[in-house]
């Protein structure tokens, strides 16, 4: 099974399995593989609208993900972050292919969540997942990676957005999106700090629910919310996984087919 997975690290490419791809204008999802916020949030939109992710190098896209561009007949591409991750000759490389492509991004990962909300759900949204994200760190950014992870899984199982805050700070654009989106309630996963709760208040939005306390106890509890949307499911699929780093929690979800 590990080495399957690094199998799927090393040719950069992520499929979204949960439903079929068959848009009008078949479309995709691509991503860095320079860290995982982007990913994840985007996974939340990949489940709800039967997307594939792809991930990318910063300043190249490999053969396999060409590839699978062309085998799913992709013609419109979503590029998730910025110039920082995914380089601006990427993004010249697949418009000269012919691909209509479409970036999507903020000025920070913060940002970058904002604006994927917003651009999906563009009709707002009375709900929304919060979560605390820490900066990446070479001791925490598995840490984080699998608690952003257990978020998104929340916001899959009832369609709305996923918005990323510091533990202490309500970021600008995150309090200018969710008065964009109209969001009245909102599902707070990890230990989220007080003056975030205040500006919650403030902005008229209620806290339905505070996942919080170490990552084992989070996992716990968003276990039973996700065990339930897979009881929904017709077809299930079991992945198992030792998670080795952050790219294995981004990567695991997204193996192709049943396993």
């Amino acid at each position: 099974m590990r080495k399957y997975l690094l199998f799927l690290v090393s040719i950069s490419v992520i499929l979204f399995a949960s439903k079929a791809f068959a848009q009008e204008e078949n479309e995709a999802i691509l991503t860095t593989t320079l860290t995982y916020p982007d990913t994840l949030v985007s996974s939340v939109v990949a489940a709800q609208n039967g997307l594939p992710i792809l991930v990318t190098q910063k300043d190249s896209v490999s053969t396999e993900v060409l590839n699978t561009l062309q085998q799913f007949g992709v013609t419109k591409i979503y590029i998730i972050g910025g110039p920082a991750v995914v380089s601006e000759k990427v993004e010249d490389d697949l418009t000269s292919m012919g691909y209509d492509v479409v970036r999507i991004w903020g000025m920070t990962r913060f940002g970058t969540a904002c604006e994927v909300a917003k651009y999906f759900w563009p009709n707002g949204s009375e709900k929304a997942v919060i979560v605390w994200d820490q900066l990446d760190k070479p001791t925490q950014s598995l840490e984080s990676a699998r608690l952003v992870a257990q978020a998104k899984e929340i916001a899959i199982s009832e369609g709305i957005p996923l918005l990323l805050v510091p533990k202490n700070v309500m970021p600008p654009e995150v309090s200018d999106t969710l008065k964009f989106l109209d969001v009245t309630k909102v599902v707070i996963v990890g230990d989220v700090g007080q003056i975030v709760k205040d500006e919650l208040s403030n902005l008229g939005i209620t806290v339905e629910e505070e996942i919080t306390g170490n990552f084992r106890e989070i996992a716990r509890k968003v276990k039973n919310k996700i065990i339930e949307r897979l009881r929904n499911l017709k077809d299930k699929a079991l992945i198992v996984i030792a998670v080795g780093n952050w790219s294995d929690v981004c990567n695991a979800p997204y193996a192709p087919g049943n396993s």
